[in-house]
């Protein structure tokens, strides 16, 4: 009942904007898979018919661990695909879908005794709604902070940087205090696979979480540029069409 009252909530709202502007549109922010992610139950094709278009949470899907405890890619392309797969399985317009990606990353403390170059970095079991591993044995660090560590000399940074081809996504380790840290994260070629996949299956759009997370001197420019997968025709179109 709660949830169809929320779902009748955000079509008020928005039969209510529109009424002053028929430009407002009104999003709902949804978990990466509509399976009960972290509890959240609700009638997501109800939402979907309310809102103008759902906003879909593909990060943090690693909030619960059901395999080996260690750590990993915040959002894993298969993950993704899996996760809009089922919203699409209820029958949800991919055009009333845009895949939210993570412009940040997560710092692991790997467990004492880790190799400074290991590739699995064992983390802290930290339970979580039931289960005994999950994301916050970590901390969120931004991607510009993540730059700034991968290009500095204190953390030392061990075994450069490396990509796991399975999540599609890099990691690299560092080394500050005797303790071994593993940093994963999305970047300008990760995020461009999931764009291409979003166009490919014509997503309403594509938004990161969030802008603010990019360093303000420019040194992380390079993320931008993933836009032009999904947007790059369609701009490169609407160029020519306003120049003439």
């Amino acid at each position: 009942m709660a949830g169809l009252a929320y779902a009748k909530l955000i079509a008020e709202t928005r039969e209510v904007f529109q009424s002053i502007n028929p430009s407002y549109q009104i999003s709902t922010c949804v978990p990466w898979s509509p399976d009960s992610i972290d509890g959240r139950n609700f009638p997501w094709v109800e939402l979907a018919k309310a809102s103008d278009l759902l906003y879909v949470m593909d990060y943090d899907t690693r909030s619960q661990i059901f395999d080996a405890c260690i750590a990993g890619a915040n959002a894993p392309f298969s993950g993704m695909v899996q996760g809009m797969g089922r919203f699409f399985d209820l029958g949800i317009d991919p055009g009333k879908l845009v895949l939210g990606v993570p412009w940040y990353g997560y710092r692991y403390p790997c467990l004492p005794g880790t190799s400074p170059d290991t590739v699995y970095c064992p983390i802290k079991k930290v339970p979580f709604r039931g289960v005994n591993c999950s994301d916050a044995a970590g901390i969120e660090i931004s991607y510009a902070g993540i730059l700034r560590t991968l290009h500095s000399t204190d953390p030392t940074v061990t075994g450069g940087l490396r990509r796991d081809e399975n999540m599609d996504a890099p990691f690299f380790n560092a080394v500050f205090n005797d303790t071994v840290y593993q940093y994963w994260f999305d970047d300008a070629a990760s995020l461009s696979h999931k764009f291409r996949w979003a166009k490919e299956h014509k997503l309403r759009g594509v938004g990161p979480y969030t802008f603010s997370f990019l360093d303000v001197e420019g040194r992380d420019a390079d993320i931008w540029s993933t836009f032009d997968v999904f947007v790059g025709d369609e701009l490169y179109e609407w160029n020519v069409r306003e120049q003439r």
